[in-house]
């Protein structure tokens, strides 16, 4: 019986080994499961971490722009302020200038300064008759377009007259200027 009771003990034993082993398999499935529900878990939470990184790099991009935009106005406005008052301190300049003349010949030179320096002064030109080809598109041709064309060039002429000034009355009766913000 000695050999049976050992075969029994040694099954016994391969038994409780191959229990042993069989635990520790399920507990390195269950382990190796829970491993990849924190994955996922993981990976899920990634996602909305990067959804939400997308969604607030597109505001910031789009804040962005908004601001371009709001800067570039705010530019333009500043530069249109600046030339606004360069103009009226001109402006300002040249009124105190006439109004500090001695003589009316004196404030007749600014005027001419003034219309000098920025071509104010308007001039006289005269009108020369060229005449162009006349060009067909279409093989009925009008009457009008028969007849050939006339372009009218301005050449300018030096000025022969002296010019008149503002500021001398012409008919000797008092007369007084108006500045240009007093016309409109």
């Amino acid at each position: 019986m000695r050999d049976g009771d050992s075969a029994v003990r040694k099954a016994r034993v391969k038994a409780k080994a191959a229990e042993g082993d069989q635990i520790a398999a399920e507990r390195a499935a269950a382990a190796a499961e829970e491993r990849a529900r924190h994955a996922k878990l993981a990976l899920k939470k990634a996602k909305k971490i990067s959804r939400k990184a997308t969604k607030s790099a597109r505001k910031a991009r789009k804040a962005a722009e908004a601001a371009q935009k709001s800067f570039a106005k705010a530019a333009a406005r500043v530069a249109r302020a600046e030339a606004d008052i360069a103009k009226a301190q001109r402006v300002q300049k040249k009124r105190v200038a006439k109004e500090t003349a001695a003589t009316k010949s004196a404030a007749a030179k600014v005027v001419q300064k003034e219309t000098a320096g920025n071509g104010g002064a308007p001039k006289k030109v005269a009108s020369r008759k060229v005449t162009g080809q006349k060009r067909v598109h279409r093989t009925t041709v009008s009457r009008a377009a028969r007849r050939p064309r006339v372009f009218r060039v301005q050449v300018p002429t030096p000025a022969t007259a002296p010019a008149i000034s503002a500021l001398e009355p012409s008919d000797g009766s008092e007369t007084f200027l108006l500045g240009q913000s007093d016309l409109s």
